[in-house]
């Protein structure tokens, strides 16, 4: 096969056909591609991996300044989170904090329950959640506190 001309004189050489090469280009191209996306498609699951937790609380009031909070939290969420406690607001003042210190694994519930002194419960109480997720602590968004 000629592969290449010297001084106008042909030189037989040994080299690849032009489809042997462009085979060759096309499987390298769809390697890298392939090495490309799962690179990226693990960046973006570790930007995008989240906790979501669903809560919710009811309270009893037992009288003589006694309340029976009860509550539910689950993770929806994709990574596990540390519950540290639950605080119960009564207005802008902090009514109760409720100590929790659970570990949630992701699509983990829990349920639980406390007796709570010195707390007469009213309209308009909401509680937070303070928990711990890669070392962060974080507060969830607030939700009512029912009576049950």
């Amino acid at each position: 096969m000629d592969c290449a001309t010297k001084n106008g004189r042909r030189r037989l050489e040994r080299c690849l056909s032009p489809l042997v090469a462009t085979a060759i280009l096309i499987s390298a191209t769809i390697v890298g591609g392939i090495m490309l996306y799962q690179y990226f498609t693990q960046t973006i699951n570790s930007f995008t991996s989240e906790e979501s937790l669903v809560f919710s609380i009811a309270v009893r009031d037992l009288g003589s300044n006694q309340a029976m909070f009860f509550y539910t939290i689950r993770n929806t969420g994709t990574v596990p989170v540390t519950i540290s406690k639950i605080i119960v607001y009564n207005g802008a003042d902090v009514a109760c904090n409720i100590t929790v210190n659970k570990f949630l694994g992701a699509g983990a519930k829990f349920s639980g329950s406390y007796l709570a002194t010195e707390v007469t419960p009213s309209p308009g109480m909401f509680a937070v959640i303070e928990y711990v997720v890669n070392g962060q602590t974080l507060l969830s968004k607030p939700v009512p506190v029912t009576s049950s």
